[in-house]
Formats: structure tokens, sequence, C-alpha cells
């Protein structure tokens, strides 16, 4: 049976330990999952590249970025990234609301949101063929074709981290485990504000 080790920095060397330090420095630790995807330290670094581009460089608010996420983590059923992702959602100051959404239904009051939600679902779905009526409800709730590709990097970087997930059966992070049942509460702790404003999962 294969075995999927957590590397830590202590426990790595060469190309891993390199990665793992680059990972550190920016999240300000290392998250269970980046410690399992560095066994392959190409698909650790692809996985870190797609989060970099979708935070940095999409046209998608965090809310709407947000929304997103969680319709592709909830098709997948992760377990990792429901916790780690409500833990980001809170950090970023998305509406409770909102995650509560994002978490529990997929019922969204915003018209826009639930759109968005159902077009990356679709996307989901049907292997990325979701059809004239959802394409065109994407466009006519003001979404543009650039924001219908940015929500397939969305997909792509979700599906990654997912699969990843739930081939390795990772153990959520301690600092996730206060939102694996809820939205829960941020910690007043400048650690943990950083930690939780940095890590993306």
């Amino acid at each position: 049976m294969l075995s999927f080790p957590i590397h830590t920095i202590d426990s790595s060397e060469g190309e891993r330990k390199d990665l793992l330090e680059r990972i550190t420095d920016t999240y300000g630790f290392v998250p269970n999952l980046l410690g399992a995807m560095v066994e392959s330290p190409a698909t650790a670094r692809a996985y870190v590249a797609l989060g970099a581009e979708v935070a940095s460089n999409t046209t998608l608010t965090v809310e709407e970025r947000t929304v997103a996420w969680f319709a592709v983590i909830k098709a997948n059923n992760c377990h990792y990234c429901l916790p780690a992702h409500t833990a980001q959602a809170v950090a970023d100051k998305v509406d409770a609301s909102v995650v509560e959404a994002a978490r529990n239904t997929g019922k969204y009051a915003s018209a826009r949101l639930q759109t968005l939600h159902d077009f990356v679902h679709a996307l989901v779905e049907t292997r990325g063929r979701p059809g004239e009526s959802s394409t065109s409800a994407f466009q006519d709730a003001g979404y543009s074709a650039e924001q219908a590709l940015e929500c397939v990097l969305i997909v792509a970087q979700k599906t990654l981290s997912n699969f990843v997930n739930a081939l390795v059966d990772t153990p959520v992070d301690d600092v996730f485990k206060g939102f694996e049942n809820s939205v829960g509460e941020t910690n007043d702790d400048t650690a943990m504000q950083r930690t939780l404003s940095n890590v993306s999962q």
C-alpha cells in the first residue's frame, strides 16, 4: 500500500527542504497539504503557483473567489479544504452569511453570487460543459469570458488540492480544526492572524 508522508523542514532535505522553507516564508508554517504534496516537488510547485495566480492576478473579488472555491470543495467533498477555506474566508472578512451559504447550503441571498456558484458547480459536474443556459446566466449576471476562464483556473487549483487530500487523507492542521464544524472565530493572537491571512488551501 502506498504511504504518503507529511514532510516537515526538519524531516526533509534537498529540493523538498528548499520548497518547505519557501512555503514557511510565505504562509508562516507548513500546512499538512503542502507537507504531503512536496513528496512530489513538481506537484507542490504547481499548486503554489496556481494559488498565487488566483489570489493576485484574477479579477474575481475575494468574496467571489470564496464562493467559487467552496463550489469545488463541496462538489469534491474535501474534508481538509472545507475548514481550511473557512478559516481563510473568516480571515479575509468575507461576510458570515456568505461563508455559511458556501459551507452548508449553496444558497446565496445575492443572485449574482448564486449564479457564480451554479456556474462553477456546473463546470465541475459536467467536466467543463456547463451548457448554454448556465453560461448565458453567468453572462447575464455581469460576468465576462475572462472570469469564466478564471473559474476554470479555480476548478483546476481546487481539484488538485481536493484530489491530493482524498488520496493522502491529509490530517487537518490544528490551526484549522476550529473551523471543521462551523464558521468559528479567529484568534486575537497576532501569529494566528498572520497564519490565517496568508494560508490559502
